[in-house]
């Protein structure tokens, strides 16, 4: 659940904390809305810049030439001078959504701790997701992720099950067995 665990053995002390990955938002299987949220709360996109990189994410994997509008297929890469061209699948890890036309390292860097492309689940699970995974939920206020954290934190705290987050109803996963 993310909670840090400490272990101390003479001077040697080791601190370490796990969470599963769907607590990321799978940039394989996400939505194109929970998508655009995350580029736009957590990216710091305006909408029609997270719009034009969430069309160029899903022409990178689809398997055909035709583009989306406001995407970028094959030609668009040449044009750009890219010696690469979209992938057309899913992908393989985080860093390859640097490839993606459109995609800065600046953006790459506010957004890589927050996704993932090893949950295969098509939203995030609530009960380990981190405020800003929360904050790429579409209608989702930061009162509302705020207010949820704390009541998370304390029936953790009371060792009680995590209450749901209702506003995640749609976007929301379980956990799955794949931890980072």
């Amino acid at each position: 659940d993310g909670t840090v665990q400490t272990w101390a053995d003479g001077e040697a002390k080791i601190t370490a904390w796990a969470t599963d990955e769907s607590a990321r938002i799978d940039l394989n299987m996400a939505s194109e809305v929970l998508l655009k949220g995350l580029f736009q709360n957590i990216g710091g996109l305006d909408a029609p810049s997270a719009d034009a990189v969430v069309a160029s994410i899903k022409d990178w994997q689809d398997p055909d030439d035709l583009k989306r509008p406001n995407g970028a297929e094959e030609g668009d890469y040449r044009a750009a001078g890219k010696t690469y061209k979209p992938a057309n699948a899913s992908f393989d890890t985080v860093g390859e959504l640097a490839r993606v036309l459109g995609v800065t390292p600046a953006l790459v860097a506010r957004v890589a701790d927050s996704v993932t492309v090893y949950s295969r689940q098509p939203g995030i699970n609530p009960a380990t997701a981190s405020r800003d995974v929360l904050l790429a939920i579409p209608n989702m206020t930061p009162e509302a992720v705020d207010a949820y954290l704390e009541q998370r934190k304390e029936a953790l705290a009371n060792k009680l099950p995590v209450p749901p987050l209702p506003q995640a109803q749609g976007f929301a996963s379980g956990a799955v067995p794949i931890y980072r």
